[in-house]
């Protein structure tokens, strides 16, 4: 089986070859190649090399000065004086160093002179041989050390004089084209370009990493292996190599702090219920255990994640039970010093329902509407699995508000049917009763009048100071406007615009001013329109709301307002960003899916694009479909697509049909049901009744039979 020593570095080995420096320091953790890549830049040197890799019984100055005479013996003339100084029985270190510091000045030829594993020393007087040989380095010539952690050998002063080469971790670690490589040399196969990318990123360049993950693939070739510290191979490495000689404190430290995902004093104090953490941290950073620094104050430091595996599976193996007491430690360390992602990271990680729903209910609404969706989105998707709903009447009607805002009506749904009913006396039960009813507001589930009742009952039992109030405000307008009431709706949209601008929810601000902006459309003030869609853009780009599927109504209206102020060019950017936004509007916030669907579809009409039009009025039947009692909204898509019939008719002289009711009309002659043709077409029958009745409605029938008629009389149908 090959390793990394059949991966030439070549970047590597040219950095070494062009540096002038006559001190080289390479400094990584085990497994990341030092003593590969050394053995190869030897092999490539045309000087002659000798090379001293240092084992325990070296941690002693006249051991390791034997040593060294010994690997020099080959490239320098070492003197009587040096030699009978060492076999002496109490050699003088003070004249050993000076004759080694001859030897290596006096060498015959240059040369390159490797020691490696400096790591393994510790006596003081080790380390003063060692520089006084880096201080007598002859030009040409040349002095390696590698070692695993930074060592006392003090070299500031080379360093100073640009005599010093350093390398690191990040100049060792593999980048995707050595990976490959490697894997593939060391019996992985054919293995393709993105599970390679995967193993480097798995693995961090960890040359030992990528090597194990090729032995897993060479014995199961079918399978890429998800590569972590749980994997036989790295674990007994890791355990061999970095555990077995540390002190019983440090491996306690390091397997109790794998709970954590980012490590601080601090934070390690309270979850393992100790002090000293932070030079604990220290220390392990400094003999580079795989702890990684975060930042230059070297306050925060992270596990490199593959070590962090294996000791995460020595806890669960040695102390199973601890888990969960130091899960809920960091969560409560991480709330109290306002970390509230952290807090919630760590309830989730030790698996306390419990805990996490408190954590949720607490902060779910202030993530999600503050513009950090994905944060929120995934602690509901956690709960959804793990938690019970009915358990949890905070955390579910919450999570049925998010599925809402997400266009996920199913779900949404879902988790507001699984809230039990709630006594409205205490104030949280009476907080949850009005989050309920302002999500079936603006879901719409009981039409206009019931989107009235539960905005006004939800804006009854909110408390002054609640971040839902804007939301109220907003459904109360919503419903003022679908009664065509514009002068309530007006009014309700700036009380709302107002509050989501004190209280910092963005998404409703960006809202309350694009429904503004439709009302002053209705109004006829241009001018004004033209105003609050620019607020409702500039709320949206500043919050980084591009994305959110309520952000299409803003992009929306922007098109209309450009549009009627004579910018065709800006108008069709604007719906091109509306539309591309995904998932777009649905029936699970049908007034905003349904304005949007007009405001679009005007504006493709507009542009002189029918089929663009089309599209969102199909988009807006399918809403309609699901809430079919949304007030003048309705009567507004069936006036918009009459308007797109005139439109057509006045193009070509004939109604124009789309691409899927051409493919339908021949069908309606046939003896088929709507089931059997949607089955034909592979689409649903809703799907085939709404096309039916937009063709019947462009043709001026009633039925199919009239439909197949009258597009026979005008050549649609071959008779």
């Amino acid at each position: 089986m090959s390793r990394a020593s059949d991966v030439v570095r070549n970047d590597l080995l040219v950095t070494l070859a062009a540096s002038p420096a006559p001190i080289v320091s390479v400094i990584a953790p085990g497994g990341y190649g030092k003593s590969t890549l050394i053995a190869q830049f030897a092999e490539h040197d045309p000087r002659p090399s000798a090379w001293l890799s240092v084992e325990e019984d070296a941690d002693d100055p006249v051991t390791l000065a034997r040593y060294l005479v010994f690997a020099l013996g080959g490239a320098s003339s070492i003197g009587e004086d040096l030699l009978h100084e060492l076999d002496g029985l109490h050699p003088r270190m003070r004249i050993a160093t000076a004759g080694l510091a001859a030897a290596i000045a006096g060498v015959d030829a240059p040369c390159v002179l490797v020691v490696d594993d400096v790591h393994r020393l510790t006596d003081r007087r080790c380390f003063a041989l060692l520089r006084a040989l880096a201080r007598e380095v002859p030009s040409g010539s040349e002095i390696v050390f590698a070692a695993r952690s930074e060592t006392p050998l003090e070299l500031a002063r080379v360093r100073a004089a640009g005599e010093l080469l350093e390398l690191g971790i990040d100049d060792l670690r593999f980048g995707v084209d050595d990976a490959a490589d490697l894997l593939r040399a060391a019996g992985a196969g054919d293995i393709g370009a993105e599970d390679v990318a995967r193993l480097t990123d798995q693995t961090e360049g960890w040359a030992v990493g990528l090597y194990l993950a090729a032995r897993s693939l060479a014995a199961n070739p079918a399978t890429v292996p998800t590569f972590g510290g749980d994997d036989r191979g790295v674990a007994d490495y890791l355990r061999e190599t970095m555990l077995a000689d540390l002190p019983a404190s440090e491996v306690e430290f390091l397997i109790q702090s794998s709970v954590l995902e980012e490590l601080s004093g601090p934070l390690c104090d309270a979850t393992l219920a100790t002090t000293g953490s932070g030079a604990m941290l220290e220390t392990l950073e400094s003999s580079n255990l795989l702890v990684v620094p975060l930042d230059r104050r070297r306050d925060r430091y992270r596990y490199h994640h593959l070590f962090r595996d294996l000791l995460r599976m020595e806890l669960e193996h040695r102390e199973p039970d601890l888990v969960p007491v130091l899960t809920a430690r960091a969560s409560a360390w991480c709330e109290a010093e306002g970390l509230t992602d952290q807090a919630v990271s760590y309830a989730i990680a030790g698996d306390h329902v419990d805990r996490a729903a408190e954590l949720i209910a607490r902060y779910g609404q202030s993530t999600y509407f503050g513009g950090r969706a994905s944060v929120a989105r995934a602690w509901f998707e956690w709960f959804g699995e793990h938690g019970e709903l009915e358990r949890f009447p905070s955390v579910a009607v919450l999570g049925s508000y998010l599925h809402a805002a997400e266009q996920n009506p199913i779900e949404a749904e879902r988790w507001v049917d699984a809230v039990p009913t709630v006594d409205a006396t205490d104030a949280s039960g009476r907080e949850r009763e009005a989050i309920r009813a302002l999500l079936a507001a603006a879901m719409a589930r009981d039409g206009v009048e019931g989107m009235f009742a539960d905005a006004e009952r939800a804006s009854h039992l909110l408390p002054a100071a609640s971040l839902w109030r804007p939301n109220a405000s907003l459904v109360v307008g919503l419903a003022h406007l679908c009664d065509e009431e514009l002068e309530s709706a007006s009014r309700a949209f700036r009380l709302a615009a107002e509050l989501a601008g004190e209280l910092g929810t963005p998404i409703v601000w960006a809202l309350a001013h694009a429904e503004l902006a439709i009302v002053a459309l209705e109004l006829g003030d241009v001018a004004g329109a033209a105003t609050h869609a620019s607020s409702a853009r500039r709320i949206v780009e500043e919050g980084k709301l591009h994305g959110y599927p309520t952000s299409e109504l803003t992009y929306a209206v922007g098109a209309r307002v450009a549009l009627v102020q004579g910018d065709p060019v800006r108008a069709r950017a604007c719906a091109e960003e509306a539309a591309s936004i995904d998932p777009s509007l649905s029936y699970a916030m049908p007034v905003f899916a349904l304005q949007a669907d007009l405001l679009l579809a005007r504006c493709a009409m507009g542009l002189g694009d029918g089929a663009w039009a089309e599209g969102f009025l199909t988009h807006a039947d399918d809403v309609i479909a699901h809430r079919p009692d949304l007030g003048t909204l309705v009567s507004e898509v069936a006036a918009a697509r009459d308007e797109l019939d005139v439109l057509r008719t006045s193009a070509t002289g004939a109604p124009t049909l789309t691409p899927a009711e051409a493919r339908l009309l021949p069908l309606l002659t046939t003896h088929l049901s709507f089931r059997e043709i949607g089955a034909e077409l592979f689409v649903s029958p809703h799907t085939v009744k709404t096309q039916a009745i937009s063709i019947y409605r462009k043709l001026g029938v009633s039925s199919r039979a009239e439909a197949v008629s009258v597009a026979r009389e005008i050549g649609l149908l071959t008779p």
